[in-house]
């Protein structure tokens, strides 16, 4: 049985339906939250009256920003009003996927004091709410995030805050800095203070793919913006002790996929010289293996993958 009391902090912006699907997945909850609190960048009263709609069913605390916070000051402002053991964001655009979710992701923390966070496998839906994926890694590479968190760097396995739950107090606020890797710093920090993650294989929420407006969707089409991001983090983790040769082989393999040549771009987004260099090399040993591996396929007649 579940004794610790739950926050469900919801950071919105512009997207009143979602809020209302998200509120109702909450509301039907076998465990009720203490509290929500709904932080609101939205500039008109269109989130405002969804909210007040399900005040007799939740205790919500809505707070309209004086002026936009943007993605993640938005989050954190939510995170700062928390109140409960434990607290569960929740975006605007996701909802909680079974009527047990909360009482799942709590059940994980109290059966381990250790550790700070606690992740759920997710069920990716597209702009109409219509599955098109599980996200569920398995125990293994979950365990082998425990011992290195600096890989969630090269692949972020715990997936979106949406999928998350953590210990309040033990957590650090998202970096302001970040938009797209916002989330990765994140983890890495409390696994760093805390090396034990609690994981399920079930997908308790759901999370939306393919807003044309959601910054998720914004940032995947620049290539600068997430090189910038990648090499803010590296260096992050490069003072921690935390960087690893396989860091810069992620980023080449990404540069080759983007069709980035030379050390010149990597330079522009805050690169130190040695740093595009060893970037460059890998670029092009790899672009060297996918050559071969093209005509080799040529050769034999097959697809390439």
């Amino acid at each position: 049985m579940v004794r610790a009391s739950v926050t469900v902090c919801l950071p919105a912006y512009a997207h009143p339906e979602g809020v209302r699907r998200a509120l109702t997945s909450v509301a039907s909850q076998t465990l009720q939250p203490l509290e929500v609190i709904v932080t609101d960048d939205t500039p008109d009263d269109s989130v405002k009256r969804v909210v007040t709609t399900f005040a007799d069913n939740l205790n919500i605390r809505y707070q309209r920003n004086a002026e936009r916070l943007g993605s993640p000051e938005n989050w954190n402002a939510g995170l700062r009003l928390a109140k409960g053991q434990y607290v569960k964001i929740l975006h605007h655009d996701d909802w909680l996927r079974c009527p047990d979710s909360l009482e799942q992701f709590a059940e994980m923390l109290d059966r381990e004091p250790a550790a700070a966070i606690a992740c759920s496998a997710t069920e990716v839906t597209d702009c109409d709410g219509k599955p098109m994926r599980i996200h569920a890694p398995d125990s293994v590479s979950m365990d082998r995030v425990c011992r290195n968190p600096g890989s969630l760097l090269i692949d972020n396995l715990v997936g979106s805050p949406s999928a998350t739950m953590v210990r309040n107090g033990t957590a650090t606020e998202y970096d302001r800095a970040l938009v797209w890797y916002v989330d990765v710093p994140y983890y890495i920090d409390i696994l760093k203070k805390h090396p034990r993650l609690m994981y399920t294989s079930e997908p308790l929420v759901n999370t939306t793919s393919g807003m044309s407006t959601s910054m998720t969707t914004l940032c995947r089409e620049d290539p600068r913006l997430q090189i910038r991001e990648f090499l803010y983090v590296a260096n992050r983790l490069s003072a921690r002790g935390m960087l690893h040769r396989s860091h810069w082989k992620c980023l080449a393999r990404m540069c080759v996929a983007w069709n980035i040549q030379g050390e010149m771009t990597l330079l522009d987004c805050g690169a130190t010289r040695n740093q595009a260099r060893a970037v460059a090399r890998h670029a092009r040993w790899w672009r060297l293996r996918l050559g071969i591996y093209r005509f080799i396929c040529r050769w034999a007649g097959k697809p390439q993958a």
